[in-house]
Formats: structure tokens, sequence, C-alpha cells
């Protein structure tokens, strides 16, 4: 019903700006469903992109689309994009660091981005997560990671999560239990 009514509204006569975001959003809808409609779901990107350059989450989504096939570069440079619109949007952080930390091996640099959406967005449960897992990867530290794991986690935990950022979808809660539950002093 609300994908019908999105429809309909993007057929109305309206400026470019509101188009844009209905675009925006039929994309995103789409593209929560993880039925491949990408080829879709990037025109209705693109078309948002040209009516209103300015809008940070339509290089965002553009670049969730890109990490969902795999091409971790495009997506890396949509990412940015978004942050150079808007400096403030951490889920671009998010996104930026999950890459540098799953896909680059770029501790440090994942850790940064990571520590930035959580000041950005303290209640951002993707931040936690990833952050988490990477201290679960990042072996350079030993135990004091783990002990930092632990600290994400729990607060990960307790906090409501984006679908479209938890890309592990429903197990996201199971993986997060798992980790407490293994790696950390009740």
């Amino acid at each position: 019903k609300a994908e019908e009514s999105i429809n309909n509204a993007i057929k109305l006569q309206m400026d470019e700006k509101k188009k844009s975001v209905l675009l925006l959003k039929r994309a995103y809808f789409n593209f929560l469903k993880r039925i491949d409609y990408s080829k879709s779901i990037k025109k209705d990107i693109s078309e948002a992109i040209t009516l209103h350059p300015n809008n940070p989450d339509s290089y965002y989504l553009l670049g969730k689309l890109y990490e969902r096939s795999e091409d971790y570069d495009l997506a890396f440079d949509q990412f940015r994009k978004a942050i150079k619109i808007d400096p403030n949007h951490a889920k671009a952080f998010v996104a930026i660091g999950t890459i540098q930390s799953n896909y680059f091996d770029e501790f440090d640099k994942a850790l940064i981005n990571l520590t930035n959406a959580i000041t950005l967005d303290p209640s951002n449960k993707s931040a936690y997560f990833q952050r988490g897992l990477l201290y679960i990867r990042d072996t350079r530290y030993g135990t004091s990671n783990l002990k930092k794991m632990c600290i994400d986690m729990r607060k990960a935990k307790k906090l409501k999560g984006d679908r479209l950022l938890m890309s592990y979808g429903e197990n996201a809660n199971k993986l997060i239990d798992s980790a407490i539950e293994k790696f950390c002093k009740k």
C-alpha cells in the first residue's frame, strides 16, 4: 500500500525537490525488499540526484546499492559524496568504516570513521555493532580490544537499529548475543 501511494504521488505534478524525495523513498523501499530491483533502484536514485543533486541520502543509498553488489570502491565514493554534502551524515561514516574494516583491512581508518559516526549519532546501533566487529577482527591489541568489543556490543544490543545499515538483517541481534556470550564476562 505504501509503495502504491508513492508510485501514485510520483505521477503527480510537483517541484523537483519533492519528486526527488519520493523517488528516493521508492528506491529505499525496493532496496529493503532485498529483491533484485537494482536497475530500477539505480534509475530512481539517478533521477533523484538529477532533480536534487544536494541530497546526501541519494548518494548514501546509491552507495548501499553498490555495496550490495560488492563494488566497494564505487560504494566508498558515493558515501564520500554524501559526507561532502553533509559532514554530519553518520550513516555514511558507518558505511565507510564498515567497508574499510571488512573489505580493505584498514582498521585504523575504520575506527576513526565508526567513532565519528558514534560521536555524530550516539544512538546509531550499526555504528556500535560494526565497531564491535572491528575490535574482533583487529587482533593487534589482544584482550583490550575484546573489552572494547563487549562495551560496544552491549550498547548496540540496547539500541534500536536501522534496517538499511544492519546488512546482517534479522541476524544482527543474534550475532550481538553470540559475541557477548562468547567473549564477554557476565
